[in-house]
């Protein structure tokens, strides 16, 4: 409906682009650039946002980009949870890669509180609890497979927000990926990605392995957010991030 020239592409895979859903764009699933069907692999990458970003922001709510940060991104959100850092959806300007976020930790960790509170900030429902439930409770199931290294046709002049490489098939889900939300799933072995902190755990990942990001903790009533952190510096297994988490959840018991 958004993108009408996707139902043109792939005759040779039966059109497969035609069934690209909203799910499968906010889950990673759209499989766009490869020649897996939607919904049937996980291919974590960057064209495939730049399409996720461009439908979602030029199209549904019509603005280009560089009055997204101003008809979109502040209005109704960064405003009104009160934002003190000017965050923007185009961290290297509208002509480049728009759609990066640019955010401070303090301002970060604002968006994680309004998780932690159910989608209320200071008694305004801004989204509703069975939303903020749902997205951070629909893992992709264990079992999902990656998608593989066969690349398929993109639309003509497809921009990358990110990604160099054609395909670019980043990193496993591990039964923890849900609605663009990384969570303390389980993987196909039956481990969990972050064995040794609080099963409640959500968080927001990127930059090689979370080196920026946020988590909640909801059974510490927490969030904690970053930049630039020396998370390669971690053990590689389990996840990193569960070293970060371990060792903050114990300074709390302590």
């Amino acid at each position: 409906e958004w993108i009408p020239a996707l139902a043109e592409l792939h005759e040779g895979l039966g059109y497969k682009d035609r069934g690209h859903t909203w799910r499968h764009m906010a889950n990673q699933t759209s499989c766009y650039g490869v020649v897996e069907k939607p919904g049937t692999a996980f291919d974590y990458n960057d064209w495939h946002m730049a399409l996720f970003w461009d439908a979602l922001f030029t199209r549904v709510y019509g603005v280009a980009p560089e009055v997204v940060d101003e008809k979109v991104l502040r209005p109704l959100l960064t405003d009104r949870i009160g934002c003190q850092d000017e965050p923007t959806l185009l961290a290297f300007g509208a002509e480049d890669r728009a759609g990066r976020m640019a955010i401070s930790p303090r301002d970060f960790a604002r968006f994680g509180q309004l998780f932690l509170h159910q989608g209320t900030w200071e008694g305004d429902e801004l989204l509703k609890p069975e939303l903020i439930r749902r997205l951070v409770s629909e893992p992709l199931p264990a079992d999902l497979p990656r998608a593989g290294q066969e690349a398929a046709a993109m639309l003509e002049g497809q921009r990358s927000i990110g990604s160099r490489q054609i395909p670019d098939n980043q990193c496993e889900h591990e039964g923890s990926y849900s609605w663009l939300w990384w969570i303390n799933g389980v993987n196909r072995e039956g481990e969990c990605r972050w064995p040794d902190v609080p099963v409640d755990v959500f968080s927001a990942l990127g930059h090689r392995n979370g080196m920026r990001g946020m988590a909640v903790l909801p059974s510490q009533d927490m969030v904690v957010s970053w930049n630039d952190s020396r998370i390669e510096e971690l053990p590689e297994e389990p996840h990193p991030l569960n070293e970060m988490l371990r060792l903050l959840v114990a300074s709390l018991s302590d």
